[in-house]
């Protein structure tokens, strides 16, 4: 009878062995490509994610689907290079204006209960967004850049945080 438990045993411990070594090679080759860690460094998205926070990004979110006004992207700036982590607030055809200190989509004010958001003298603009094209800000309308990015310059979709 031991004999036959220790062939159970053994064999149940290379059942685990195998899986073991599928997940591996699927964190290997799946994860690894699709998936990317990130710290975020900077108050622009605060309060959503706060300095120091550690967020997942799926960078192979928009191969297949289209960014969505909500979702929390990553970009690269085009000056330094860096990561930089907003959210879509528009996207292609789209009016996007900005009058005294409030950012307007479609005529309608973006977060109105934060009052102006932003003080850039008297710049009244509008701007119709490209197709491809979507209109980005972060969440701390106070401390963040924001401005338009194509389709193809997203990055990545945060998916964890």
């Amino acid at each position: 009878m031991e004999g036959s438990c220790t062939l159970v045993l053994g064999n149940t411990w290379r059942n685990i062995l195998a899986r073991l070594a599928c997940l591996g090679i699927f964190l290997i080759f799946f994860l690894k490509p699709n998936f990317e860690l990130i710290k975020l460094d900077g108050d622009s998205m605060s309060p959503t994610i706060l300095d120091g926070e550690v967020i997942l990004v799926y960078t192979a979110a928009y191969r297949y689907d289209t960014p969505r006004v909500g979702d929390i992207i990553i970009i690269r700036d085009h000056d330094t290079g860096e990561k930089l982590i907003k959210r879509i607030i528009g996207k292609p055809g789209d009016v996007i204006g900005m009058y005294d200190g409030y950012i307007t989509v479609n005529n309608v004010i973006v977060n109105p209960e934060l009052g102006r958001t932003f003080d850039y003298g008297f710049m009244d603009i509008t701007h119709v967004l490209e197709p491809d094209h979507f209109f980005y800000i972060g969440d701390n309308r106070f401390d963040s850049v924001f401005g338009k990015v194509s389709r193809i310059e997203i990055r990545g979709k945060i998916v964890l945080r």
